[in-house]
């Protein structure tokens, strides 16, 4: 048995769902079944198929199990370095354990792999935004807009860059100004 897209793609949004719980952090535990008995009969018995090992680092990472998750995403990526999925899963372990400079590489080779991938895109955006990085976010999101013009998260965090990068601008002319003063 081998994976299919779809069931990739609804074990992404498991662990998506898992990361933007605001409520007090639930993580999955072997009690919770459901997810574990679908990853089980999602995963073919052959360990050669890089999407074996991303679907075990989803589940080791909705588990908590982080270095356990690493380690699947490296015999993943040893297997095939061609699969956005498998560098978002990557870039995704990179931020939980605080690597971020190497996280955005991850996602910015998912997004260069899979130009249609939002989700890297958008943490790239969100990663930017968090080092002030301001004109670099807004290029992120523009493409995001481009991408899918009707999402209004997208239009506010434009605007909240806009406004950081004006006042920011503004900052900057002031500290010139007390310069020339002194």
């Amino acid at each position: 048995m081998s994976t299919t897209g779809s069931d990739a793609s609804e074990l992404f949004q498991l662990l998506d769902q898992s990361e933007d719980d605001n409520s007090e952090a639930k993580r999955l535990t072997p009690d919770d079944s459901g997810i574990f008995r679908k990853c089980v009969s999602l995963m073919s018995l052959d360990f050669l198929d890089s999407k074996t090992w991303n679907i075990l680092a989803i589940v080791y990472m909705l588990t908590d199990q982080i270095s356990d998750s690493a380690s699947a995403i490296q015999q993943s990526l040893e297997l095939d370095t061609s699969n956005s999925w498998t560098w978002r899963l990557w870039a995704k372990v990179r931020q939980i354990q605080g690597n971020v400079s190497e996280a955005e590489s991850s996602f910015r080779m998912a997004f260069e792999l899979d130009q249609t991938d939002k989700e890297s895109l958008l943490s790239l955006a969100r990663l930017a935004i968090l080092r002030k990085a301001f004109h670099q976010a807004l290029e992120y999101l523009y493409s995001l807009i481009e991408l899918d013009f009707s999402n209004q998260v997208y239009w506010d965090m434009i605007t909240l860059c806009l406004r950081n990068k004006k006042i920011d601008c503004l900052v900057c002319q002031l500290d010139s100004v007390l310069c020339s003063i002194e």
